[in-house]
């Protein structure tokens, strides 16, 4: 803070502090209204530390003021500190627990915090309080997703798509929960009423060509990673998709292009050199076969598919192995050689069940 800023801000607490403490008793809650609107209107222009020295000022005066305690705990979250933040918060909510908006905010900070089921707490009682509060239906979807928890998601995002029915994100939310419970049928709807309704949407693209690519129809599959990965030519799953796509519809050419653009993003993703390994022995391209049936090898040599790959690429040439048991990996044998390749990244960790599906974990804050 520089020395006009420090003055700014000691004229501020002067101003805060005559303006409270010269009020008579029936004028306080009208000063202390004052205060708040000020320190409002300082934090929507940046002055945080301006609108906090005011609220602390107020604090003073009316300590169980629940939207003194309401704004100071969204500054506190704002700025970092959470636990003080989330004290003020749920103080107000104490003090005025009829108030939707406090307990909505108090979720945003316990995500921020880490905290998803005390989130998803505070999200439910927001809108128990208030059935038509459409920013804490969307809370609670995206925190009971968080937990794990997608069949009570599912009800809480139908209710946001009520509400809310031309809010694409609404609907990618539920296509993903639908998908979560495994309803496919519906979420192919969900994420389709979402690209109808935002066909910029990446992420609904990306989640409704995988479902279309689970259910075969890969040509529909393949339009939507070709939008998706001209709107995000580097997103790793949209240029997977996008690969995958054609493969399995005979487009050689675009196939290896997507691949290989997919293990440049992500050379920890073994669905990429598996992929790129089929589709270049497919299309003749030995040694870039070999290469990737390599890679998915040492990332992933006892998975049953790449064992079958290397089967098929290595071991029918007289080059390769795979040994199942304290030394996975390729090993060579017989006279030939392994060809020589680059270094292998250390295995990636197990991926989740619903690796692609986007987690969605924003919160929407008043």
């Amino acid at each position: 803070m520089n020395r006009k800023e420090r003055r700014t801000l000691a004229k501020s607490q002067e101003k805060t502090k005559k303006s409270i403490a010269g009020a008579k008793a029936g004028e306080v809650n009208s000063a202390v209204e004052n205060v708040i609107s000020r320190a409002i209107k300082a934090a929507q222009l940046g002055a945080l530390d301006e609108a906090e020295s005011a609220l602390l000022e107020a604090e003073k005066v009316a300590p169980a003021h629940p939207e003194i305690k309401h704004q100071l705990g969204m500054l506190m979250a704002r700025t970092g500190r959470l636990d003080q933040g989330i004290a003020y918060l749920t103080a107000a909510c104490h003090a005025r627990p009829s108030e939707a908006l406090y307990w909505n905010n108090l979720c945003a900070a316990y995500m921020s915090a880490g905290r998803s089921v005390d989130a998803a707490d505070a999200s439910r009682k927001a809108t128990e309080i208030d059935p038509n509060y459409a920013m804490a239906f969307y809370n609670l979807g995206v925190t009971l997703r968080e937990i794990n928890r997608p069949i009570e998601a599912v009800a809480a995002l139908r209710r946001l798509t009520e509400l809310t029915p031309g809010d694409p994100a609404a609907w990618n939310m539920l296509g993903v929960n639908l998908v979560a419970t495994g309803d496919k049928i519906q979420a192919l709807d969900a994420l389709a009423k979402c690209v109808t309704l935002d066909g910029r949407n990446v992420d609904a693209r990306i989640n409704l060509g995988r479902l279309l690519l689970e259910r075969g129809d890969h040509a529909d599959a393949l339009s939507h990673f070709q939008v998706a990965t001209e709107r995000e030519p580097e997103n790793y799953r949209a240029v997977l998709g996008l690969g995958i796509a054609a493969h399995e519809l005979g487009q050689t050419n675009v196939a290896l292009r997507a691949l290989k653009r997919a293990t440049s993003i992500d050379p920890r993703s073994v669905d990429a050199w598996v992929f790129l390994a089929e589709t270049a022995d497919r299309a003749g391209e030995e040694v870039t076969a070999r290469m990737a049936t390599e890679r998915a090898v040492a990332l992933a040599g006892t998975d049953a598919r790449v064992r079958a790959l290397a089967d098929r690429v290595l071991l029918g040439a007289g080059r390769v192995q795979i040994m199942v048991g304290d030394a996975p990996g390729p090993k060579v044998v017989g006279a030939v050689p392994a060809q020589a390749s680059a270094p292998v990244p250390a295995p990636a960790p197990a991926a989740d069940p619903a690796a692609g599906l986007p987690k969605l974990n924003i919160i929407k804050i008043n």
